[in-house]
């Protein structure tokens, strides 16, 4: 699905809530083909939440980067009150980006 509607429709959003027993099988990566498929240049997720350190970490390792912060979005029950990443990748040759200054 489209991150926004009009000129902000090349980039796809996703989101995932995934049962400990489909962990490992690939389902982000096939998210990733189905999105270049569909035509889409980038994939975006708007609400990573920092405690989510094993989300951050397959992210990180399928090229996405992070490009901002939102704090204090999310009431963990253990943690509190945490922030949530935005993170994004290219879809277009590696997926490599640079982090604006």
């Amino acid at each position: 699905m489209a991150n926004r509607l009009g000129s902000g429709d090349h980039v796809a959003n996703c989101g995932y809530v995934t049962d400990a027993g489909v962990s490992g099988q690939g389902i982000a990566i096939d998210s990733l083909e189905v999105a270049k498929r569909r035509g889409f240049h980038a994939v975006q997720f708007n609400f990573v939440m920092e405690s989510n350190r094993r989300a951050i970490a397959l992210w990180q390792k399928l090229a996405f980067r992070e490009f901002g912060r939102i704090p204090e979005t999310f009431r963990h029950p253990s943690l509190g009150l945490v922030s949530a990443l935005v993170m994004r990748r290219s879809l277009e040759d590696n997926g490599d980006e640079t982090v604006p200054q």
